[in-house]
């Protein structure tokens, strides 16, 4: 481990770009769900795709599943102990109340009752009022909506985890390491295959698809979301990113390349033998087996493919680029309600799911952004957003 700095680190003007990629891939990814993909979400159609399409959905949203809510977690890891270091631990968790709790009530009080009411209007029949819907949503305390909000519910958590493993360890150092070497390629694939074998495991008994009342999480894929907090952590202390090798990108990619070709290879073969679906989503089954190490090989290979050609690509300062990234978080908090409100504009159009999907997604995108914003100019809303 490298000398301990307290200087501030300088801004990694590439991970605000990831910021707003993995944002606008989580539009998509519930776009792609609405028209065909398997997965939940709030409104689904179910138009006619063609072989070709169907495969491109369900391909599209497995790999964003392998990495990008785990992607997430790595870089809020990444970020903690500096905001700790600088704020203390009573500001650190009163941050942390104000910018994550606050999104968090907001959404299970407001927008998922909302969202409801809309979905049982468009529906037709009696939808009841609005305050029915509250009324409703009171009834069921605790157990609230919070949608694509259970990340901003597990944060917090580990937030506050973080904050008592600090105290209790008062002599652990806190600061920056100024020198250190990223983990080699070996343990890096030792790590997607002890994260495939743990989220095996935890599918024997509860296959994907499966979720929690609270905390609003899905076990089937909580090894990964478990593990990269804490490797964000120790990506910061031990100066990994400033030592990523560029070469690592070279060899991500041949690995991304190799394990779509086992996707269509395994699943073909399961088409082949008319396997049911649900052998691969958990249980004591060699496609269970396969499918959670393929995930988790897939998902470890896309972050370090997307870190390191990022890092290296990616790293300027535009004026939209600074706008799109301070904006990210509210377009992440808002992004439900927009994709809704486009989706249910969009029914009636007569489309295949992957148009319509093409077209609806990337609408979702640019006013999901746009909305956030204009939230974030409203008074008071910058120092939650």
């Amino acid at each position: 481990m490298g000398r301990v700095s307290a200087d501030p680190a300088p801004r990694l003007h590439y991970v605000d770009h990831l910021r707003v990629l993995l944002t606008a891939l989580v539009i998509l990814h519930h776009a792609a769900i609405t028209y065909g993909a398997p997965g939940g979400w709030y409104y689904r159609e179910d138009p006619a795709n063609g072989l070709a399409a169907e495969v491109l959905l369900v391909l599209f949203v497995a790999t964003n599943q392998a990495y990008f809510m785990g992607f997430f977690f790595f870089i809020a890891g990444y970020f903690t102990p500096a905001a700790y270091d600088r704020k203390g631990t009573a500001a650190f968790l009163r941050d942390r109340a104000l910018r994550l709790g606050v999104p968090l009530v907001v959404y299970a009080a407001c927008i998922d009752p909302a969202m409801g009411h809309a979905l049982r209007a468009s529906a037709g029949g009696d939808a009841g009022s609005l305050a029915d819907a509250y009324r409703a949503m009171v009834a069921r305390l605790p157990r609230v909506g919070v949608g694509p909000l259970w990340f901003v519910e597990i944060l917090l958590m580990f937030s506050v985890a973080y904050a008592v493993v600090r105290l209790v360890g008062r002599s652990a150092p806190g600061g920056r390491a100024t020198e250190g070497r990223a983990p080699g390629l070996g343990r890096l694939a030792g790590c997607a295959a002890a994260l495939g074998l743990v989220s095996f495991a935890v599918r024997v008994r509860m296959p994907v698809g499966e979720s929690l009342p609270f905390p609003h999480i899905q076990p089937p894929y909580a090894a990964q979301y478990i593990a990269m907090f804490p490797l964000g952590v120790a990506a910061y202390r031990r100066g990994w990113l400033a030592s990523f090798p560029d070469r690592y990108a070279r060899a991500a990619a041949w690995a991304v390349g190799a394990l779509i070709v086992a996707f269509f290879v395994l699943f073909g073969v399961g088409e082949a033998a008319s396997t049911p679906i649900e052998a691969y989503m958990g249980g004591w089954r060699w496609q269970a087996l396969a499918s959670a190490m393929w995930e988790q090989s897939l998902g470890v290979a896309m972050i370090v493919l997307v870190l390191a050609t990022f890092r290296r690509r990616m790293n300027g300062v535009s004026a939209l680029g600074k706008r799109l990234a301070a904006g990210a978080y509210a377009a992440y908090i808002l992004h439900a309600p927009v994709l809704l409100g486009v989706s249910l504009a969009c029914r009636g159009w007569e489309a295949g799911g992957l148009v319509k999907f093409l077209v609806v997604g990337p609408v979702a995108v640019a006013l999901t952004f746009a909305l956030g914003d204009v939230v974030r100019r409203l008074p008071g809303a910058r120092a939650v957003l």
